[in-house]
């Protein structure tokens, strides 16, 4: 009866561990977190494990020091969200994301790059 009952057990934490593995999470971002750059970026890249849906995707550009946010517009390819930037002043910019994935689970983050 004890072999059973740690059976269900294990077989339920593998359960539950592929289900939260199935998010949508990202991946890779242009620029990347904690990047320093040069110039100002002409557009934002962002990569997720999964598609999403391009009617819930919504990224954010907040420059970080005086508040100033706008929203981007923004063009989603399967797995990648394309923002394009407007030309941007030195500073720490924060990058909020927002992204429903085709499983119906919405995924948020964020991230900061510096602009030198």
């Amino acid at each position: 009866m004890v072999r059973l009952w740690w059976c269900m057990c294990l077989i339920g934490l593998s359960l539950f561990s592929s289900v939260a593995e199935c998010h949508t999470r990202l991946i890779s971002s242009n620029p990347a977190p904690d990047q320093v750059l040069g110039h100002s970026p002409s557009h934002l890249t962002l990569t997720f494990s999964a598609p999403v849906e391009s009617e819930f995707s919504r990224i954010e550009l907040v420059k970080e020091k005086d508040q100033a946010w706008q929203v981007l517009k923004v063009r989603v390819d399967g797995k990648t969200v394309h923002g394009d930037l407007p030309k941007l002043l030195p500073g720490t910019y924060v990058v909020r994301w927002r992204v429903l994935a085709r499983d119906g689970h919405a995924q948020r983050g964020q991230f900061r790059f510096e602009l030198r």
